[in-house]
């Protein structure tokens, strides 16, 4: 199984491609340096500085292989042109983008009052679907059935689905949650026999719990900097 990897820096330029995480795919997002995975569920909220341009400083230094890595758009910016940032992106040789930090989180009243920043899941498809525009493959990080039906009627194939904002459940507790995720992904695949589901492996979730996930097709697990 291929995975994916949040991290917050592109790996250092490498032929050899029998190292461990040679067929990993990352993805980047520096302004999470530092943070845990926990704390990287909040990031949206968090001032560290200006996420979008970060990224695009990582992903130019010399010898990134920009085409083999999928960039994290903090979509909630409300000081960028999205259209102009899409094309520095490709310019690059971007591939790949995905939606981290997110707002995924938001619910209910907080969820409207976000909108008007704009920052919801809901804005962040409008921002995948401009990338698809722009020729680059987008993938949503999604936390419930609901947010991957919308993002799959968007026309995006590929899923990226967060256990949700839970702290190290009891191993019960983690096993009733894999099922119910495992139950998500088949009504998704229902809904488009042709996306992909990626299981945010999330360590203050699984843990070292043991639970079948092969109901998967990828797992991404976390590689931030401490």
């Amino acid at each position: 199984m291929t995975n994916l990897v949040l991290t917050d820096q592109p790996p250092e330029p490498s032929t050899d491609t029998t190292r461990p995480d040679a067929k990993n795919t990352p993805i980047i997002c520096p302004v999470l340096y530092g943070l845990t995975a926990s704390q990287s569920d909040c990031a949206i909220l968090i001032p560290r500085g200006n996420a979008n341009e970060m990224l695009m400083a990582a992903l130019q230094r010399p010898g990134i292989a920009t085409d083999t890595l999928m960039a994290a758009v903090l979509c909630a910016d409300p000081f960028i042109n999205r259209d102009k940032f899409l094309a520095r992106l490709k310019d690059i040789g971007v591939r790949r983008v995905t939606n981290w930090p997110s707002g995924i989180f938001f619910e209910g009243n907080t969820a409207t009052a976000m909108a008007t920043v704009p920052a919801g899941y809901r804005q962040e498809i409008e921002w995948l679907i401009s990338a698809g525009d722009a020729e680059l493959e987008p993938s949503m990080f999604i936390v419930s059935r609901e947010q991957g039906l919308a993002a799959i009627s968007a026309g995006i194939s590929h899923l990226i689905l967060h256990p949700g904002l839970l702290h190290e459940p009891d191993p019960i507790a983690v096993t009733q949650l894999n099922s119910s995720l495992a139950r998500v992904a088949a009504d998704l695949k229902a809904a488009n026999g042709e996306c992909t589901i990626s299981l945010y492996r999330h360590p203050s979730v699984f843990g070292n719990a043991r639970v079948d996930v092969d109901w998967a097709d990828h797992l991404l697990d976390y590689g931030v900097r401490a």
